[in-house]
């Protein structure tokens, strides 16, 4: 595993303009919200861009969906 984090999916590699970003997203459901115990949701799909260490001498960032 490139990040070394169990319950992280590579879901894709994007290679544009020399930097390296590859797309994550947790493989567990979302813990519950609250007292009430309901899911947690988004009526969005933002994703985080995370600046990471090298990889094979390239700059890479993290793309958390």
């Amino acid at each position: 595993m490139i990040v070394d984090l169990g319950n992280v999916e590579v879901l894709a590699t994007d290679d544009t303009g020399g930097l390296l970003r590859v797309h994550v997203r947790r493989r567990t459901p979302r813990p519950p919200w609250g007292t009430c115990g309901g899911s947690f949701w988004s009526d969005d799909d933002r994703w985080v861009e995370l600046v990471d260490l090298p990889v094979f001498g390239r700059a890479t960032r993290l793309v958390w969906h």
